[in-house]
Formats: structure tokens, C-alpha cells, sequence
């Protein structure tokens, strides 16, 4: 792939996924069609790992096996441009889902007013630009490598929100800087009939581009609460624990808390900073994610990548090392106060939130990546990516969105390899 495709495909994305250029000429067709899509093959060679995007169920998740029903994917999008300044835009992404079958929905329904040179407003359902790529997270064509990182990718689940965002970008240093400001709500169905709200969701993000350097800066705050039928297991200790309080166990109150603030309000931020380098036909790039939330049972995380590709003609080999490091977040309960616990179930609930496949869980992980990209027509290629992939606790750790498919508390590998032949294409 020429480098200056490699510029065109990640810069000009949002033209195929946004119409941000709608205005570009003085003839305007008031109806534009595209699509993209993706044909993945992947497969561990673990069988006490496996892979799956992030809201799809574990059985999916085939340890040894080849799958065409993990990162698989085809999007519609059809705009309506009828002058320079209005437009609308449905975006569609059919792919498998929380219910592990291949399911479309919505994924941007907006109308976008260009107020003037340097303002834009859309109102709808608009992207949520948590991380550096999310523009053109679902457009494999776009990137460089087979899949956005899943040690950063996987952190925040929802892509898009319903609400607003407003744009202003000016010139800046010989440069231009983009700001944007968003908010809203939103909703995504997950694996085993849990339902993940956010609401109250707010964000900044600053984007500025100079010659080949791109650097860009977001924080996201929501409201994250679970519901659903799949959260009743959590309301069944939850209930427990405020029975322990009833009790006598002064400090089970740190399961309540823990328990409760995932029903209520887990107070979910994301902070996000990222760059991009292009020089000569080598391109660098990185990015680092910082998550901080109340107490609640998941841990937190923080992750960087780091990615390195060089252009040779057609071919665009790559490398990428990233790390993601979990840190506890609730609050133990002394052992003392659970041994004075005069009901028997009780006593269990709260000794299982003691144990480690609850408290302890490190579900960290360091993956090295090295792929190619291989251009076989201007909107098509093809990828092939090898990542060896480290876990940290191999006896608790579930780490997304590779779920153990052993028991919980049953060592596992420490090591294994994600492999991907994938074909991504637009039109």
C-alpha cells in the first residue's frame, strides 16, 4: 500500500464514515451510499483461552478453533446531504451480538448543520470519541492493523451515544486544532442478559494536526449502572450483604458499597491521549488509557500501546506491544466480623467476596503484536496478525476479551497466541 494511501485511509475515514466532506465540491448528491465491511478468521491456540469481542456470550469464544463470528462485520451508510450546510446520516452495522447471532443495529443516526466554517453541531446518535480511533473503529480498511488494540479498545464498550456533540476547529501554529464537546446517554446489551447505562455522559476531546503529527487528548465521565436480567445475581448478594450489615458485620459495608455502586451509579471516567507520527514510509504511534471510578467489584485499569509499520509498496508490515494493568477496587472485609455472622448463608456470600476470584481478580495482561497489511485492490485488503498474548493471574484472571474456558481458580496458560487472516474492504 503507497504511504500516501496509508495517510489518505486513516485522515479520510471520516469521509467514508461521517461526511464530514459533504461540502467539498459546489455539486452536492443529495443521497450517497456506502458501505464497509469485514471477514474475520480467528483462533487461539489455547484451550484454556479464547477470543471474542467484547459484548459477545463465552460461547463464542472457541479455544483451538477457527471463527468467522468474532470480528466479522458489514455497515450500511446512507447519507443525505440537500445543501453544503445540512445534512443527515444512518449508519448501520450488522455483526454478532450479545445473543451470539448475527443481529444489525444502529449505529449513527444524526443530523449534522454546519453553522459556518468553524462550527458544526450534529444531534442524534453521534459518535462517542472515547478513544484515538474510534472514528473508524469498525472500518478495518482504515487501519493499519487487523483489530484496534483489545488492551485498550475493550476498557470502554459503547461507541456511540444518544445526544449531541459540538465541534469548533481553527487554525493553530501552522496547524489545526479540533475541539469537540459531547453528551448524552447510552445503552449496550452485553453477555449474559446484563444491560450497561450510561447516562449523564459527558466529554472533550482535542484533536491537532500538523504536517505528518497528529496528537489528540479526550476525557469521557458517565454514570455506569447495570440492569437487565443478568444483573439479579448481583442484586442476590447485594442483598446479603446489607443483611450482614443488619448483623453486626460493621466492615461488610465495603460490599455494599461495592455491590451497590454497580447498580446505581459506578461514576465511569475515561482519560485517553494518543499520537500519530508519519515519516517517510514509517509510521508511529501510541496511546495511553486511564480509567477512574468509584468502588465497585471490577477492577480499574490502565493500558498503553505503542505500534511501529513501515510502507513497502503494497505490503505495510507492523509491530505493536501493549500492556494493561488492573488495580483492585473494593475494599476487603475483615475476616473477623465474618466469622461473627450468625446465619450460615450469609456467612458464605460474604466469605466469597473475600475470596480471590472476586477480590483478587487481575485480569492484566501484555500483548505483543506483529502483522501485515496487504493491498490487493484500492478498497480492499487483506491482513494477517500474530499476537502473543501474557496474562497475570492465570488462576483468577478473566481477562477481556479473552474468557477463560476453565474453571475459575483452575490454572491456566500463561501465554498464548491470537491469530487473524482477515479481509476488509469498502465501498
Amino acid at each position: 500500500m503507497p504511504k500516501i494511501s496509508i495517510i489518505h485511509s486513516l485522515l479520510a475515514a471520516s469521509v467514508l464514515v461521517s461526511a464530514l466532506d459533504a461540502n467539498a465540491s459546489d455539486e452536492v448528491d443529495m443521497f450517497q451510499i456506502k458501505g464497509f465491511g469485514t471477514v474475520a478468521a480467528t483462533r487461539t491456540d489455547s484451550a484454556d483461552y479464547g477470543y471474542k469481542a467484547t459484548t459477545q456470550p463465552i460461547r463464542l469464544a472457541r479455544g483451538g478453533t477457527w471463527s468467522l463470528q468474532n470480528d466479522s462485520l458489514m455497515g450500511v451508510q446512507l447519507d443525505i446531504v440537500p445543501n453544503h450546510d445540512l445534512s443527515g446520516t444512518l449508519q448501520v452495522i450488522a455483526r454478532n451480538r450479545a445473543k451470539g447471532d448475527l443481529a444489525a443495529d444502529v449505529e449513527w443516526a444524526f443530523v449534522k448543520y454546519k453553522i459556518d466554517n468553524h462550527w458544526r453541531v450534529r444531534v442524534g446518535r453521534v459518535l462517542t470519541p472515547v478513544f484515538m480511533d474510534s472514528d473508524y473503529r469498525f472500518v478495518g480498511y482504515a487501519s493499519i492493523y487487523a483489530r484496534p488494540d483489545p488492551n485498550i479498545y475493550t476498557v470502554y464498550p459503547l461507541s456511540t451515544h444518544d445526544g449531541l456533540d459540538i465541534t469548533y476547529k481553527n487554525d493553530l501554529a501552522g496547524g489545526i486544532l479540533t475541539t469537540s464537546l459531547y453528551g448524552g446517554r447510552a445503552k449496550i446489551e452485553g453477555p449474559s442478559d446484563l444491560v450497561y447505562e450510561a447516562s449523564r455522559l459527558t466529554g472533550l476531546s482535542l484533536r491537532y494536526e500538523k504536517d505528518n503529527l497528529m496528537v489528540r487528548v479526550a476525557k469521557t465521565q458517565t454514570n455506569m449502572k447495570m440492569t437487565g436480567a443478568g444483573s439479579a445475581m448481583f442484586s442476590t448478594f447485594l442483598t446479603y450483604a446489607q443483611q450482614a450489615v443488619a448483623l453486626g458485620c460493621t466492615s461488610c459495608i465495603n460490599a455494599v458499597n461495592a455491590i451497590g455502586n454497580g447498580f446505581d451509579d459506578i461514576g465511569f471516567g475515561v482519560s485517553n491521549i494518543g499520537f500519530r507520527y508519519t515519516m517517510d514510509d514509517y509510521t508511529l504511534w501510541g496511546e495511553y488509557l486511564k480509567v477512574n471510578q468509584r468502588e465497585v467489584l471490577n477492577p480499574v485499569d490502565e493500558s498503553y500501546l505503542l505500534g511501529l509499520s513501515k510502507n513497502m509498496a503494497q505490503w505495510t508490515p507492523y509491530i505493536t506491544y501493549s500492556d494493561n494493568k488492573t488495580t483492585p477496587n473494593a475494599s476487603k472485609i475483615d475476616p473477623g466480623d465474618i466469622k461473627k455472622i450468625p446465619v450460615p448463608p450469609v456467612k458464605v456470600f460474604m466469605s466469597l467476596y473475600n475470596s480471590p476470584a472476586i477480590s483478587a481478580r487481575d485480569t492484566g495482561r501484555h500483548t505483543l503484536a506483529i502483522g501485515t497489511r496487504y493491498d490487493i485492490a484500492k478498497n480492499m485488503a487483506v491482513f494477517f496478525e500474530m499476537a502473543k498474548v501474557s496474562v497475570n493471574g492465570n488462576v483468577y484472571g478473566f481477562p477481556l476479551p479473552y474468557p477463560r474456558l476453565v474453571p475459575t481458580g483452575q490454572p491456566c496458560d500463561d501465554t498464548f497466541h491470537l491469530y487473524t487472516l482477515s479481509l476488509s474492504f469498502v465501498f
